[in-house]
């Protein structure tokens, strides 16, 4: 069992993605948006972060660029998912900490899960 932080500004996907991880029996807390998620992570530790990149307010880079200023020891697993996969993107997001870049149309939320299972897993 983890602790995941979704990130996503949909709240049918939100309720998906929760859905999801919690039948493989992870705690899961869902933020809107990057700037919720800031709020989240400075108040709980999670095991791992689903971040969506395309966002209103503070978007995943964003995100990132300010949770790496604040966790930087954090051994918080981050998985970058999005609907724009190009490599510039993916590039940035993996230089400043995330483990995994993840299309979010080629997979299903039991496909999504198994990702985070699988990051987990080789943290340990």
């Amino acid at each position: 069992m983890a602790k995941v932080l979704v990130v996503e500004d949909y709240a049918s996907l939100q309720k998906i993605y929760k859905t999801a991880l919690a039948m493989q029996g992870h705690v899961v807390d869902v933020a809107n948006n990057g700037d919720e998620a800031l709020d989240y992570t400075g108040k709980k530790e999670y095991d791992v972060i689903l971040l969506d990149m395309l966002m209103p307010q503070t978007d995943g880079l964003s995100f990132l660029k300010i949770f790496s200023v604040r966790h930087r020891d954090a051994k918080t697993k981050i998985i970058a998912f999005s609907n724009l996969t190009t490599s510039e993107l993916a590039s940035e997001a993996r230089e400043l900490g995330v483990s995994k870049y993840l299309a979010k149309p080629a997979l299903t939320p039991k496909q999504v899960a198994a990702e985070i299972d699988a990051v987990l897993k080789d943290s340990n």
